[in-house]
């Protein structure tokens, strides 16, 4: 799943250039995150303006002027200097996300926040939802008109309903001027444009920017599907070996032979959290027309 961040449209409007801080914040997160070389580092390395310092592979996270971050960095200072930024932003985050912007890491880095706003000035309120309840959050800000927030943190796949509703802003302006990069094929997206288009685009326009991607581990209890007894109750009853499955058939399968809720013992559980399980159903709805297709 992948968290977005996008900018409420009312205070766009409200803020008039201030918006362009917001944005800067929006998008700064994802690139102070990418790889490069790995040194130890006390002071800025050569060529960049801006980032973190003292601790091994400090050079990976900083930036130099003709880069996204340090584009964004140098906006927002400009605007600051000139009056026209906010004293601070408000960012609505998921509860379990929060550390990813106010942990540091690796131990005595900055965190995003300190370095955010060590190096523009500019607070950031971050405002904890509930997990599960960000879009419902989001929407009852949006639809009461109630302003608690510069910037929301939803699902990618609601980036749509919330364009629909004229409650966050369009992002093109930011992004022709400001050039986030996001199609670079080193620090950018996966699948350069394509990745950007789905995750950040709804009809063709800018209105998000996704901050935080994850990938999916499947994992098996060794000491059932080592064991000799379910071994053979298992390939007596479907005919074929007990081993991690590599169709969703053998999924189907392996997850019935194990269901026994009585001692405790459930066949799988990629689908019974409400919250998450719609990103494991993704999985099974894309290769429908495949069944026998591996997981």
């Amino acid at each position: 799943m992948s968290d977005l961040i996008r900018i409420s449209r009312r205070r766009l409007l409200a803020s008039g250039g201030k918006a362009a801080v917001m944005m800067a914040a929006a998008g700064i997160a994802p690139q102070f995150i990418r790889p490069g070389r790995a040194y130890a580092a006390d002071a800025l390395a050569p060529g960049m303006i801006g980032g973190p310092t003292g601790f091994e592979g400090a050079e990976r996270y900083q930036y130099g002027a003709d880069t996204p971050e340090g584009r964004a960095i140098e906006a927002a200072k400009a605007l600051k200097g000139a009056g026209k930024a906010p004293t601070k932003i408000v960012l609505g985050l998921s509860d379990g996300s929060i550390g990813q912007l106010t942990q540091p890491f690796p131990a005595g880095a900055p965190s995003i926040k300190e370095l955010w706003e060590k190096e523009t000035g500019i607070a950031i309120e971050i405002v904890g939802l509930p997990n599960g309840q960000e879009f419902t959050k989001t929407m009852q800000d949006i639809s009461t008109k109630g302003g608690a927030y510069d910037i929301y943190s939803t699902e990618w796949n609601r980036l749509g309903d919330l364009a629909e509703t004229g409650g966050i802003a369009k992002l093109d302006d930011f992004v022709a001027q400001h050039k986030p990069e996001w199609d670079d094929p080193v620090s950018g997206y996966v699948n350069g444009a394509k990745g950007v288009s789905l995750l950040n685009k709804y009809r063709g326009s800018n209105y998000g920017v996704s901050l935080d991607g994850d990938f999916q581990t499947w994992v098996y209890r060794t000491d059932l599907f080592g064991d000799e007894a379910e071994k053979k109750a298992f390939k007596d009853k479907y005919g074929y070996d007990l081993a991690p499955p590599k169709t969703w058939k053998q999924h189907g399968d392996i997850a019935a032979f194990f269901q026994r809720p009585d001692k405790g013992l459930f066949g799988s559980t990629d689908l019974r959290n409400q919250g998450w399980g719609y990103t494991n159903w993704y999985q099974r709805y894309v290769s429908m027309a495949s069944p026998t297709s591996s997981c």
